[in-house]
């Protein structure tokens, strides 16, 4: 008689316990239907999350908040970004939110090197943009915004400036593009305008620079040689060589290729740097603050060719003999 009082009060106590669980779980913290915006930064665990939400007045305790996204299997899946959130919420509500979603602005990175197409594809991945529509404003109609003091330019591939910025999820396409040349604008022409003015007077208007830049940053995989990159690239300029940039041949395809072929080199484009000489019509990537940096200060070198090496750098070479010889050194060393 007496074990089954003990199993009966064993019961009643799980029962019990479990009943306090859901509850906690669905039933709001406080009664108060207030909202308040809570920022979760990028690549907060969910011990970083609870502890700020508590911190903001939205849930009473952390681990309770831990231990809830954990049973619901969403421990693992908590977004960043700006969240309406309440106390009136319960726990549940809020981790299902976290993690769907929910914000009224994102985090989103945008490596150095990406095109307009990639900036879009990962904007609409975010939620954040139509690709299409997007795609479509960036690249035909630029000279509806300003960039540095001045009418954009058609496309604005180049100007788009990566960086990780953070988008209200209802922000339009105009809008987005906006945010990223004023980052531009804040971030390069600014602080670089005494820059820009000299390679203006030395015959680079703001255009090339960027143009430049973007061929260094699509070449370049060490940062140490994207201003001898950028120097060959001018030297080649200077003599009236094509610049045979392998990156404005991909650029042309419209796809990225480990090997061109001869016939890929012979891509009937204005931004094939081996059949057309000087720099191609505009940007072919947006380039980040290094290699405009090194566009606007190159080295100063007499190297005229450069061959990648297999291992993110370059063999610079002043004569075409010299170039050969390291082309055919590399090529031995590769795997048949």
């Amino acid at each position: 008689m007496r074990w089954r009082t003990v199993a009966v009060l064993g019961t009643l106590l799980a029962v019990s316990g479990l009943a306090a669980l859901v509850a906690y779980c669905f039933l709001p913290a406080s009664r108060t239907p207030r909202y308040r915006v809570v920022a979760i930064p990028m690549r907060a665990s969910a011990n970083e999350i609870g502890a700020r939400l508590r911190r903001a007045g939205i849930i009473h305790s952390a681990r309770a908040f831990v231990i809830i996204a954990r049973l619901l299997g969403e421990s693992k899946h908590l977004q960043s970004g700006d969240y309406r959130l309440s106390p009136h919420m319960s726990l549940a509500q809020i981790v299902y939110a976290l993690s769907s979603g929910q914000s009224i602005s994102r985090w989103v990175t945008l490596p150095e090197g990406y095109g307009v197409d990639q900036i879009a594809q990962t904007l609409a991945d975010a939620g954040l943009c139509d690709r299409r529509r997007f795609r479509r404003i960036a690249l035909v109609g630029g000279r509806s915004f300003r960039v540095a003091g001045r009418t954009a330019p058609r496309s604005l591939e180049g100007y788009l400036f990566p960086d990780t910025y953070k988008l209200r999820t209802r922000a339009t396409e105009r809008q987005i593009i906006e945010t990223m040349l004023a980052n531009f604008d804040l971030k390069v022409a600014k602080p670089l305008a005494p820059q820009f003015a000299r390679a203006a007077a030395a015959g680079l208007s703001m255009p090339k620079v960027i143009t430049l830049a973007s061929l260094v940053e699509r070449e370049a995989k060490r940062s140490e040689e994207r201003p001898i990159i950028a120097g060959v690239l001018l030297n080649r300029m200077r003599a009236h060589m094509p610049l045979q940039c392998d990156a404005t041949v991909q650029y042309a395809l419209g796809e990225h290729k480990s090997r061109l072929g001869l016939r890929d080199l012979k891509v009937d484009s204005p931004y094939n740097t081996y059949k057309h000489v000087g720099l191609p019509p505009g940007p072919i990537c947006n380039p980040g603050l290094a290699s405009i940096k090194a566009a606007l200060q190159p080295a100063r070198t007499p190297y005229l060719y450069y061959v990648a090496n297999g291992d993110g750098s370059h063999v610079f070479s002043t004569t075409f003999a010299d170039h050969t010889r390291a082309k055919r050194l590399i090529s031995a060393r590769r795997p048949s």
